[in-house]
């Protein structure tokens, strides 16, 4: 119990922790990183005087003549001035209706805004944010883009994002005029930057930049961990993926509209999309990561996580939406992120799975932390609109994928890691089955010939006796030396007491008898030597191959293999002598034979580079010496020494 409330005492204070850096991260974004809190000179009753002496642009923020239902063009205010609706500050409303709560979201209005430029003629550049959903700019009497058709009878939808350069002096004005009934928000809802080009083009250039990076970052560890699932068929892998590749979906659109141009359907409704399965996967993939198996918990994870749907349809239904149906959505949309944000760090922090190691609870924790924290931001900054980087969901979500991506590729690793060793062992055991059933199949045809011996022995003796009798004595000793002969060229049953240096022993002599190279083998060992026998086996597996390959260049009466092995007080001694012919090459571990294919080298480094190894964990060491032999073939001998018990860790 006090183990649990320490753990929950952590988790709290790392709680409190992350949403202080959080929400101060948010803070200094609200302060430095927001068009509505940035000291810059503001339009005053739609007039705006602006001096280019100030490096950073302008944002057109404050005192747009608001027209109403009208598409206008500088005819219209040529002579009779049509006399406004409103005065308003771009992003107060988010639709047509203009706060009135009876009227449509959709429709037409016009943006009137007059600068008040410097009587020198020079060059302006005017940002074009996303504006929904078709329009016409003019700048003093001209016509200086248009999206789409923004005439009702002929309506087309068209979004596009970029900046629009002019020379102008003295007082111009600014018309937009746009339509829209298609899209969730109608109108200009961004304020758009204005000022020099140099001022505006880097701004530019400095929010694709960031946009773009996020984006392929997310992408890109998105691809990666999906090509996991794949491969390690890993459900959280998968789920980290989709989460990944959901947030490139929801932040690719300003990169996106800044190199093409669409339409509402479908690129608007697939962002919507990914903005909201962020929050739906994220229910599952953390159910997952904590263990969490209660019936009620994945019902109500997995009935949450189909509001990206819900938000699917009414974004694909919005031309027909009235604004309370509209109002009445983001309400709902507000109320899912906040139960999603609860339920995520609940789940987190009073999650019992201990298989998963607390770092990567921790990991988890914090980033669920970051991103349940923008949602706060979200309601204590609401006059938000970033300059360069994202939304604070968008950099809260950044944050939660950077930290997902890496606690789900650290699994992966761990996951894969433990898959290898088991591929590993399964390989290790079937090679020990297969030199088993060799040893029992030697076995029963030993037992075989001495049943075979017992049941001849008899007439054996008879014929012995009966040329004794006859005083045959040379003759019955010639039969008595092949008799003796043909027994002895039998292997023995067993070479040790330890079962599994026998089996390993029996299996390289057999391999030995096929490929005609004499073997011996003296092998004084207890039936426990206090040393794994995976160790021993990777020992005397290595030995044993190699001696066998450098054998086979050998000419057929030189080829020689003896083996000797010893245990006395707690260490083991092992030699291995084989004949060989060529040139060693030292590599400052080992030799490398000149006769050896280069692959050969490697895994004979490889095999001795991995006996010195487990040598040095038992405090033992190998030695290694080459004799001139008899001029044809030369002997290669190696000692290896290992003292049970003594194990160090790696």
């Amino acid at each position: 119990m006090n183990k649990r409330l320490t753990q929950l005492g952590k988790r709290l204070l790392l709680l409190a922790i992350t949403l202080l850096l959080t929400m101060g991260l948010f803070t200094a974004a609200y302060r430095f990183d927001n068009k509505y809190t940035l000291q810059t000179i503001q339009p005053i009753n739609g007039i705006l005087f602006y001096t280019p002496k100030q490096a950073d642009p302008v944002y057109l923020i404050h005192g747009w003549e608001y027209y109403h239902g009208r598409l206008l063009t500088p005819e219209d205010f040529a002579d009779n001035l049509p006399i406004p609706d409103n005065h308003v500050y771009i992003g107060q409303y988010s639709g047509m209706e203009a706060g009135n709560p009876e009227a449509s979201p959709h429709g037409s209005a016009t943006y009137r805004l007059t600068l008040s430029l410097p009587e020198t003629p020079a060059y302006y550049t005017l940002e074009l944010p996303e504006i929904y959903s078709a329009y016409r700019l003019y700048i003093g009497s001209r016509l200086m883009a248009s999206q789409g058709n923004p005439e009702q009878e002929h309506y087309i939808p068209s979004i596009t994002s970029g900046s629009v350069t002019f020379e102008a002096a003295g007082d111009v004005q600014l018309i937009l005029a746009v339509s829209d009934w298609s899209h969730l928000y109608s109108g200009m809802v961004y304020p758009p930057a204005f000022g020099t080009p140099n001022a505006v083009g880097s701004l530019l250039k400095q929010r694709f930049a960031v946009s773009l990076t996020t984006t392929v970052l997310a992408a890109v560890l998105g691809f990666f961990q999906l090509a996991l699932a794949v491969i390690l068929k890993n459900r959280r892998s998968l789920l980290s993926g989709l989460i990944c590749m959901a947030f490139a979906g929801s932040a690719i659109t300003p990169t996106f509209h800044q190199l093409v141009t669409t339409g509402i359907v479908p690129w608007y409704n697939l962002e919507i999309f990914c903005r909201y399965a962020i929050y739906g996967l994220s229910l599952l993939l953390v159910l997952d990561l904590c263990g969490r198996q209660s019936r009620a918990l994945k019902a109500a994870s997995y009935a949450a996580a189909l509001f990206p749907f819900l938000a699917l349809a009414v974004s694909l239904l919005a031309p027909g939406l009235s604004y309370r149906q509209m109002l009445l959505f983001s309400s709902t949309a507000g109320v899912y992120k906040v139960i999603c944000a609860l339920w995520l760090l609940g789940t987190a922090f009073f999650s019992r799975a201990e298989q998963e190691p607390e770092a990567d609870r921790t990991i988890l924790l914090a980033g669920i932390c970051i991103f349940a924290s923008s949602l706060a931001a979200d309601r204590l900054y609401p006059a938000f609109e970033p300059i360069r980087f994202g939304w604070f969901s968008e950099i809260a979500g950044f944050l939660f994928v950077l930290l997902l991506s890496f606690l789900l590729l650290r699994d992966s690793a761990r996951f894969y890691k433990r898959q290898f060793i088991l591929a590993q062992e399964k390989q290790y055991m079937e090679s020990q089955i297969q030199m088993q059933k060799k040893h029992y199949s030697e076995l029963a045809s030993q037992i075989e010939k001495i049943r075979t011996l017992r049941h001849d022995i008899r007439h054996h003796f008879t014929q012995l006796s009966v040329l004794l009798k006859d005083g045959n004595g040379e003759a019955a000793a010639q039969y008595l030396n092949k008799l003796t002969e043909s027994n002895l060229t039998a292997p023995p049953l067993s070479f040790c007491n330890d079962y599994y240096v026998d089996v390993l022993l029996r299996y390289y002599y057999s391999r030995a008898e096929e490929l005609q190279v004499p073997m011996s083998i003296h092998a004084a060992l207890p039936e426990h030597l206090g040393i794994p026998e995976e160790d021993l086996c990777v020992v005397l597996g290595n030995l044993l191959e190699n001696a066998l390959e450098a054998s086979l260049s050998v000419p057929d009466k030189h080829r020689r293999i003896s083996v000797s092995m010893t245990y006395c007080d707690a260490v083991m001694a092992i030699e291995i002598q084989n004949t060989y012919t060529g040139e060693l090459v030292s590599n400052g571990r080992g030799f490398l034979s000149t006769k050896q294919s280069a692959q050969e080298s490697e895994w004979h480094g490889i095999g001795i580079s991995s006996i010195r190894s487990i040598a040095e964990r038992y405090d033992g060491e190998v030695w290694i010496q080459t004799d001139a032999g008899n001029g044809i073939t030369r002997r290669f001998t190696v000692h290896v020494l290992l003292i049970a018990g003594t194990k160090n860790s790696e």
